[in-house]
């Protein structure tokens, strides 16, 4: 199904049928269209996850000129409800390289931005390595040469069975540029004994002369095969090959465990499992364990890298200290603010701050924090970061931004919009431990960008000032319904009888009754409600047929016989 698009030429999309035409598209058609969700979307049939062939695709043995090459906005929407096994991956380059992900190959011209996925990534080569030899699995991307930018994932990745594997949050393998992501669940790469790599990060599995910015991951990472093997909480290997590019981690955050077993060579770190020739500054690894085992030839556990060697640089980090690691591993190049802390230590320390949500939900009158700090609890954030420049807001009229901490989203009326501004960032300073404070001047700018949903206060409540009442026929009876919240967006109150013949109602509450019997009233609003039973009685009239008033015995009419008529009988 052709979804429509906007003045812009960007196709709008909001049901599974808008992606499988998107993906088709891309892939059988034209790369380079651009698309932006609306909505949600579930991908699942029958309560089943779906099989998701992923967009882009290798075309040509270049990988600089596949994949896709559009613009795609996720709106801070999700995409669930999909897998994405070996049989669902379209294509492999001519040097048997697969790519696997929500999309496949994000090419050197594309951009992926404010998107949240949910889907399994789960390939497995096993028995197919005669023509496939490399897996990249990650959970936007399984490679990325463009740029990906405020995204999420939410669902588990792993890569095994080729001679390399290599699994990330948001993507197997990197070459491009990263920013302001983060991943939250378990990734994975495990090879056979005929496997020669195995790479697992929290955010890229390899990064090649590419740069990972303002990311934060807490899931478990876990490589494991026969020769080389790397896991790190935010990249398995992160390498700097050419003189003119780059190869760097920065303002990044874990607090995932990390482990890397059976190679001749087992390398864990909780940032980077080998840092090689790159460099990493101005992160924290505030997880759980970092652990090798079972390696031939060489063990390296590190707080932040677990081998750094080469010209690899790592400045201005920490980790927390647990457990028996090498705090570095090989190498040289690390300066002497690279520290572990304790616990409370550790929670003193910002190292990046991103979105709280891609999609921050608020109420009409409520608000919500924009932002959340990795890895420390600080309390006050405002010595850390401010807010540069003008706040974008596409529909100004629905929300308001605080530009202090908490950087609070604040709801005015209904609506989604999408929400921008730029962030002066000051991670900690840890050249003296014993002094944690905000770097001098600012390590990072944004912009961080979400999509901030409003929505209606609901009704928590109804209740009436009276729950029985009883009536004549022909009298009427105002009752008086009260709606909680206070500041329930649509406090309308809509009135019914379950038996009109016996009481009516109206609008404004009125009884009247009409015939004699038991109704129900009901009062109700936002799906709450309360009743008062209504019980409507005959009006009392004549007596027992002597002429006496309604309501007047014998005893009473003898009282009204004037006193001398009595004397007179005597």
């Amino acid at each position: 199904m052709k979804p429509a698009s906007d003045d812009k030429g960007v196709y709008l999309l909001s049901k599974p049928a808008h992606l499988l035409w998107f993906r088709d598209t891309v892939n059988n058609v034209s790369a380079d269209i651009d698309a932006k969700l609306t909505k949600d979307i579930d991908l699942s049939e029958g309560g089943s996850p779906s099989h998701w062939p992923p967009i882009g695709k290798y075309i040509s043995g270049d990988i600089w000129d596949n994949g896709y090459a559009g613009s795609f906005d996720g709106g801070g929407f999700t995409v669930s409800g999909y897998i994405v096994a070996s049989a669902d991956v379209v294509s492999a380059d001519d040097s048997g390289n697969l790519a696997a992900g929500f999309f496949g190959l994000v090419g050197q011209s594309a951009e992926i931005r404010g998107l949240t996925v949910g889907g399994v990534v789960s390939v497995d080569i096993s028995g197919n390595t005669d023509k496939i030899y490399y897996i990249h699995a990650g959970g936007i991307a399984g490679v990325s040469i463009g740029t990906i930018t405020n995204c999420d994932n939410s669902g588990k990745i792993s890569a095994s069975g080729g001679k390399f594997n290599n699994a990330g949050g948001i993507a197997g393998s990197n070459a491009g540029t990263i920013t302001d992501c983060t991943n939250n669940c378990a990734i994975a790469a495990y090879g056979g004994h005929l496997s020669e790599h195995d790479y697992a990060g929290g955010i890229i599995g390899y990064n090649m002369d590419a740069r990972i910015t303002n990311c934060a991951n807490s899931g478990d990472v876990s490589a494991s095969g026969d020769y080389k093997i790397c896991a790190g909480g935010i990249a398995g290997y992160n390498e700097y090959v050419y003189e003119y590019e780059y190869s760097t981690i920065t303002n990044c955050a874990n607090s995932g465990d990390v482990s890397a077993s059976g190679g001749s060579d087992n390398y864990a770190g909780g940032i980077a499992g080998h840092n090689d020739n790159g460099t990493i500054t101005n992160c924290a690894h505030s997880g759980g364990n970092v652990s090798v085992s079972g390696g031939h030839d060489n063990n390296y556990a590190g707080g932040i890298a677990g081998r750094n060697n080469g010209t690899g640089t790592i400045t201005n980090s920490c980790w927390l200290a647990s457990g028996d690691l090498e705090a570095i591993g090989g190498g040289i190049a690390v300066s002497a603010d690279v520290v572990s802390l304790d616990a409370a230590e550790m929670e003193r320390v910002v190292t990046t701050v991103l979105p709280a949500k891609r999609t921050l939900s608020v109420e009409v009158g409520g608000s919500a924090p924009a932002l959340i700090f990795y890895p420390g609890k600080v309390v006050d954030m405002a010595d850390y970061f401010s807010v540069s420049g003008d706040i974008s807001v596409a529909s100004p009229g629905l929300v308001d931004i605080s530009r202090g901490w908490p950087c609070a989203v604040s709801g005015i009326k209904p609506g989604v919009t999408a929400v921008s501004f730029d962030i002066d960032l000051r991670g900690t300073d840890f050249s003296d431990k014993n002094n944690l404070k905000p770097l001098a001047a600012s390590c990072v700018t944004g912009p961080l960008s979400f999509t901030a949903a409003v929505g209606k206060v609901p009704v928590s409540g109804v209740s009436l000032d009276v729950t029985e009442l009883t009536l004549n026929i022909g009298e009427s009876k105002k009752l008086t319904a009260t709606v909680k919240p206070d500041n329930a967006t649509d406090k309308a109150v809509v009135w019914t009888s379950a038996d009109p013949a016996v009481a009516a109602v109206d609008e404004n509450g009125k009884v009247t009754a009409l015939s004699a019997g038991t109704t129900v009233v009901t009062a109700k609003a936002g799906g709450v409600s309360a009743a008062c039973t209504v019980t409507v009685a005959h009006k009392k009239t004549g007596g027992s047929g002597h002429g006496c008033a309604a309501g007047l015995g014998a005893l009473p009419m003898l009282a009204l016989i004037p006193l001398w008529l009595r004397r007179k009988k005597r």
